[in-house]
């Protein structure tokens, strides 16, 4: 059996890898991106799954139209165009998860060859969600606010890309957030040159503090949008959308026909009985707690890292990423952190080129305070064993 080019060019998503040590019992994972379990509104879903089965029976049932839940996409509308989200009913397309969003939107524009322009570093996922259509991923300069504007723009005229791909808020893996007017910089350098611009946005709705920004797509109706409810409500209803112009629309109805028919409809109706009804609380919920827990590890870092460390100091999100002093090499440390029932992600798999030898991205919305500064402290003991060992 002769496999695509693209499965011997591909490797196993290094997270995926982390994370079955990681599910142990006795292991503090600051390794995936995961929402507290205790945390996920357990009976307001079982609720609004009863309502949908009870009030709308076999049409929740049965297949459905491939756009998504009519009501669903309404509440969608409402609360990104609130947002200063451009989004009409029509310009939305339900998806199984944002990561099933970003394969239709390669799969309609990606072709062999292509260049993808990425920050850098960027979100794994990303990557390996396109490289199936085997796309040249080019690095664009990057720094705490995110893509440099003007490295982006000489980017564009060297290398011709057919898209550009961001997470401006609370990114993943720096956990940064790109300011307002360096939005309208990389929003202008994509539609002079009519490149396609992609804006992921999984966790623009955990704000911890500050004033909520614009989407990129408040500046220019042509971004492609992404969200999802994998942070907000739980991962397992693999329910997220993609907002795309209505040029764009029709091949990604075609992709998602071809791979799905259609996402589930039962699950779509529940979430959006949920938008209807206690969603807002729940998010406040999340928020303070997600707070405490990221105001705890960066007060853990300052005790647990070694000196000469810097790291980011979000504003929201899930993630806080640590540049250490060069002599650790963090894809050693995690075998070693591992050994200590403490798990990380490292810098490297984030970077399309080179980069990210002294760096590791840190979870804490899956963690206690109480497990934050007891993993905190056996990261620290891992380090120490490593730098020793040299």
């Amino acid at each position: 059996m002769q496999l695509a080019r693209w499965t011997k060019e591909t490797k196993p998503s290094f997270i995926r890898e982390i994370l079955k040590f990681s599910t142990q019992p006795d292991v503090i994972s600051f390794a995936g991106g995961l929402p507290a379990p205790e945390l996920f509104p357990t009976a307001e879903l079982n609720q609004a799954l009863t309502d949908s089965l009870t009030t709308h029976g076999a049409s929740v049932l049965q297949y459905s139209i491939s756009e998504g839940d009519p009501l669903l996409r309404q509440h969608l509308s409402t609360s990104l165009t609130a947002r200063r989200i451009p989004a009409g009913v029509d310009d939305i397309i339900l998806t199984n998860g944002s990561q099933h969003g970003l394969d239709l939107i390669a799969k309609a524009l990606v072709e062999p060859g292509d260049v993808v322009l990425v920050e850098d570093p960027t979100y794994l996922g990303a990557l390996q969600a396109m490289r199936p259509y085997r796309p040249n991923f080019v690095a664009v300069a990057s720094d705490g606010e995110g893509m440099i504007p003007e490295a982006l723009a000489d980017a564009i005229r060297r290398e011709n890309p057919k898209l550009v791909y961001i997470v401006p808020t609370f990114s993943n893996p720096r956990g940064t957030t790109m300011g307002v007017e360096r939005r309208k910089k990389i929003v202008a350098a994509c539609r002079e040159a009519d490149v396609a611009l992609v804006e992921d946005e999984p966790y623009a709705e955990l704000r911890y503090r500050g004033e909520e920004l614009p989407g990129l797509r408040h500046f220019w109706d042509e971004v492609i949008y992404l969200g999802t409810f994998s942070k907000t409500l739980a991962p397992a209803l693999r329910l997220g959308w993609v907002v795309a112009p209505p040029s764009l629309m029709p091949a990604i109805r075609l992709g998602l026909q071809a791979t799905c028919l259609n996402v589930g409809a039962l699950l779509q109706r529940a979430a959006a009985i949920m938008l209807g009804g206690g969603f807002q609380r729940h998010l406040a919920s999340l928020r303070t707690f997600y707070a405490e827990r990221l105001d705890c590890m960066l007060g853990e870092m300052e005790a647990s890292l070694p000196a000469g460390t810097t790291w980011s100091r979000p504003d929201g999100g899930l993630f806080i990423w640590a540049d250490l002093p060069e002599d650790v090499r963090t894809m050693e440390l995690v075998q070693l952190a591992v050994d200590r029932k403490v798990a990380f992600v490292p810098g490297v798999p984030f970077f399309v080129g080179k980069g990210g030898e002294s760096s590791m991205r840190l979870n804490f919305s899956n963690s206690t305070p109480e497990q934050i500064r007891v993993g905190m402290a056996r990261l620290k003991g891992a380090i120490e064993a490593q730098r020793a060992g040299r």
